[in-house]
């Protein structure tokens, strides 16, 4: 019987081994020699490169390479599965793309395939299964981004409806199975190395061998050409792509419940303020009686807070007529105080806007004579723009009813940033459009309007971002408290929150993280349709969303988990026809203080747009409540507060599966278990579980 056993052992470590070595013959391996270079107008020169030669391409000048004239192995006319290998030096990161490897090009029927550089660094494979890219290619873009001067072995995959994969130095860094093409399409199209075929695209790279397989090769398979070439030091994985992210198998969804309702409509719109009172119970918010147009001078919104203890009762506070639909009214918690809000409204003669501080438990008012819009951690000081004329360029962020009296003027000098003392009402303007538009810019012109939106403090209180916008893509700065030491972070911001008092997340294009440092540079954290995101949990966790997303309009709000990088999903809002431009209603998810509830606006409820709330404490785990408030008199409202019984919990989701990990070779049949081998038999130390652990296991049960 032992003697069986070590038959059957053998027998399965040669089938192992044989999928376990250097990829078999390749349809063409293409190598390159000075004695027999390429030739005729375009063509790379042969230089030395690692242990080889390799095919110097050099941009602008369009070097480039018709593959077909080097051999007669192939047209490479692949229509099925594909694997591509190359070893890549990128010289330097050009202004556009790269193109490594093509039979792509721009007109219409033309497009198969292409593995090449984006500008930031990111590699990108795409295939195309009618020669069209709108709508039926598959593009993988990777958060990975390669570095210039530095090798790497690179390694795309595609197989028919199931997969499309790309591995750098042996690693699996980014992969997906969602809308994968059936087919490559079959087309004349020139294959080309180093640009595409109508000469665009070029590439400032050094190019080694170039093999390619019509098949899919393996992890190990693919492991062992990367470490053959030297070249074995993989990075980490990309995160899941957003859309697998989005419908994990496995995934039991958090309880979702509404805390506002109709007949009347309630939000709270912009994600960057404090919308939970310290203790987490009540929650901020406002109430108006109609949507779906722009809001007008005399329009009245109420302001209120819901009780979560209390049956989500909703409590007037106040009102207002200076407010948008984007960004409200400004509502927000007072920082360091559990007693005073604060929102702009309108002058009692309708001259200016003011702010109104409110103690929720006495009802004690007051009023300071100039709008805020972010206040600093510390409760103290207010800054803000100028919303009249944040009203005349950007419906939906600004306010109606009161004119821009530099409407006509580029760049204002009168009016930028100010601050404001929320005890003393003490104005200060910091600097002014006219001092931001004389700070250089890329396309600059005399003819650029500037306006400045968007204002946030660091969270320490001694620098603040603002975005200058009005012309081209715009940009975003960072200025010292007092206005001074203004820096450059970006062009062409979205959304925005400060890590820490050094580091910004930007999305511009994707989830960037920038320094602070006016140097622009950054590292993608992960590729994602645009959202309003905010850290929590001392930036283990991040909460954003997104705006509608395919014909089905969805709004996905979910977590990003920064150590693993994995994405996910809290809820897939669909947002009706009609909630469209300036009255369009952003889920802007908001964070409470523990970091255990997560409340968005959505108008899928059917009832117009109104206030969720999602439970993920069984997702981020629980958190020490802080203490809930004793009111010292009835606030000013229909409804008394009135503590409730703390509801009982509901079920909790599924746990959070494992991050992904790299597809390892396991064994599981029980008979293997005698030799001492498990799926977690790492023998040799390498990382991988393989046919080489399973020789050493073998070897030491044979000589007992």
């Amino acid at each position: 019987m032992r003697y069986l056993q070590i038959l059957t052992l053998l027998t399965l470590i040669c089938t192992i081994l044989a999928e376990a070595s250097v990829p078999a013959s390749p349809v063409v391996h293409l190598q390159w020699s000075p004695e027999s270079p390429p030739t005729g107008a375009h063509a790379p020169a042969v230089v030395a490169f690692r242990d080889g030669f390799g095919l110097d391409f050099v941009s602008p000048s369009s070097t480039r390479l018709d593959l077909r004239s080097v051999t007669d192995t192939t047209d490479f006319r692949f229509t099925g599965p594909l694997t591509i290998c190359m070893v890549a030096r990128v010289k330097s990161l050009t202004g556009g793309q790269q193109a490594l490897v093509s039979r792509y090009r721009l007109a219409a029927g033309a497009r198969c395939y292409e593995l090449g550089v984006q500008p930031t660094g990111v590699l990108y494979w795409v295939v195309s299964p009618d020669g069209n890219f709108t709508g039926s290619a598959k593009q993988l873009d990777t958060a990975f981004q390669v570095q210039a001067g530095k090798d790497y072995a690179l390694t795309v995959t595609f197989q028919p409806s199931q997969r499309m994969s790309v591995y750098i130095n042996g690693g699996l860094v980014l992969s997906s199975s969602a809308s994968i093409p059936a087919k490559i399409t079959d087309s004349s199209e020139i294959p080309m190395l180093g640009a595409r075929s109508d000469g665009g695209t070029n590439a400032n790279a050094v190019l080694g061998d170039v093999l390619f397989y019509d098949r899919v090769l393996n992890a190990t398979e693919i492991r062992a050409w990367a470490e053959g070439v030297g070249l074995g030091d993989a990075p980490p994985p990309d995160p899941i792509p957003f859309e697998e992210a989005m419908y994990p198998p496995d995934w039991t969804l958090p309880p979702v419940r509404a805390i506002t309702s109709g007949p009347k409509y309630h939000w709270f719109s912009y994600y960057d303020i404090a919308q939970f009172h310290p203790s987490g119970r009540y929650v901020l918010g406002m109430e108006v009686e109609f949507e779906n147009r722009s809001p007008r001078a005399d329009d009245v919104v109420v302001v209120g807070m819901i009780d979560l203890l209390a049956s989500d009762a909703w409590i007037p506070l106040g009102t207002t007529t200076a407010w948008c639909w984007q960004q409200g009214c400004r509502l927000q918690w007072r920082p360091g105080s559990d007693s005073e809000v604060l929102w702009n409204d309108r002058s009692s003669d309708g001259t200016h806007y003011i702010t109104r501080v409110k103690n929720v438990w006495t009802g004690a008012e007051r009023t300071l004579d100039w709008p805020i819009d972010h206040v600093s951690p510390d409760g103290k000081t207010a800054l803000a723009a100028d919303f009249r004329r944040i009203g005349w360029a950007r419906a939906g962020y600004g306010y109606n009813g009161i004119a821009d009296p530099n409407r006509n003027i580029k760049a204002p000098d009168d009016f930028g940033v100010y601050s404001l003392d929320l005890d003393t009402g003490e104005f200060k303007m910091l600097f002014s459009m006219a001092d931001i538009a004389a700070i250089p810019y890329s396309g600059q012109s005399d003819s650029d309007m500037h306006y400045i939106n968007h204002i946030q403090w660091s969270p320490d209180g001694s620098r603040f971002l603002f975005l200058d916008r009005g012309w081209g893509a715009g940009r975003m700065l960072t200025a010292k408290a007092d206005g001074t030491d203004i820096r450059f972070i970006c062009y062409n911001p979205s959304h925005y929150h400060w890590r820490d008092p050094a580091h910004i997340l930007v999305w511009t294009s994707s989830y960037r993280l920038f320094a602070d440092d006016n140097s622009g540079a950054y590292e993608v954290l992960w590729n994602a349709p645009n959202g309003h995101q905010t850290y929590f949990r001392d930036g283990e966790w991040i909460v954003t969303d997104t705006y509608p997303q395919g014909s089905g309009r969805i709004q996905h709000v979910y977590l990003f988990h920064v150590p693993t990088r994995r994405m996910l999903p809290l809820g897939h809002f669909p947002s009706p026809a009609g909630y469209d431009g300036e009255w369009r209603c952003d889920t802007h998810p908001r964070i409470s203080p523990d970091g255990t509830k997560v409340v968005f606006d959505s108008p899928h409820g059917g009832t117009g747009r109104q206030m969720y709330l999602i439970d993920i404490a069984a997702i981020v785990g629980d958190a020490t409540p802080a203490p809930t408030p004793t009111p010292t008199a009835t606030p000013t409202a229909t409804e008394t507060l009135t503590p409730a019984a703390t509801p009982t919990p509901t079920a909790s989701p599924t746990p959070v599966p494992s991050p992904r990990g790299h597809g390892l070779l396991r064994f599981s049949l029980d008979w293997l278990k005698e030799t001492g081998f498990s799926p977690s038999s790492d023998a040799d130390g390498s990382g991988l579980v393989d046919a080489h652990d399973l020789l050493i296991v073998l070897d030491r049960f044979l000589v007992q």
